[in-house]
């Protein structure tokens, strides 16, 4: 045997040896564990969240509930072909023991007839949201129509205007 033969022989053995330690211990592997808890209380108090429309003019109607109300008013007969308005107003009261906050969107026109003087809200942007204090009353929310100058179109038209309050607390 010479020593060439000898040193293939002995580094494939020991070759071998380390494959084997380690493909034996390919299957062990190092691991680990985490585990992880916590506890905690937590005290909640819970109370009421309603409103009222208060200060409601009286050519309007307030009707609603579960976070969604509406405000639907109707203009006064018109008994001119001036321009004018139909202002209105109203407040928004929060009957419960918890505070929350509304918006009023835009009114939302009917009765509008083509050809004839267009009517205009006078809330173009509505309401953003604005905090409510728990029985407290908002500011007057002011709105309502204005008219150009009066053509025979709008004799006999019905025009109303409806906004739409969400109130969350």
């Amino acid at each position: 045997m010479s020593i060439r033969s000898h040193l293939g022989i002995k580094a494939a053995t020991v070759l071998l040896a380390v494959g084997g330690l380690g493909f034996g211990m390919m299957g062990t592997g190092v691991h680990a564990a985490f585990t992880d808890a916590g506890h905690a209380t937590e005290s909640v108090s819970v109370g009421t969240f309603g409103i009222q429309f208060v200060n409601l003019s009286s050519n309007c109607t307030a009707d609603g509930g579960s976070g969604a109300w509406t405000v639907t008013c109707n203009i006064p007969m018109l008994t001119s072909s001036a321009a004018g308005s139909a202002p209105i107003s109203f407040s928004i009261k929060d009957t419960g023991t918890i505070g929350g906050s509304y918006t009023v969107s835009p009114g939302v026109i009917s009765g509008q007839v083509t050809g004839a003087t267009q009517f205009v809200d006078l809330l173009p942007s509505g309401v953003a949201s604005t905090p409510l204090a728990a029985g407290a009353t908002s500011a007057p929310v002011n709105a309502g129509l204005s008219w150009g100058a009066l053509v025979n179109g709008n004799e006999g038209q019905n025009v109303s205007v409806v906004y739409t309050i969400n109130a969350t607390a």
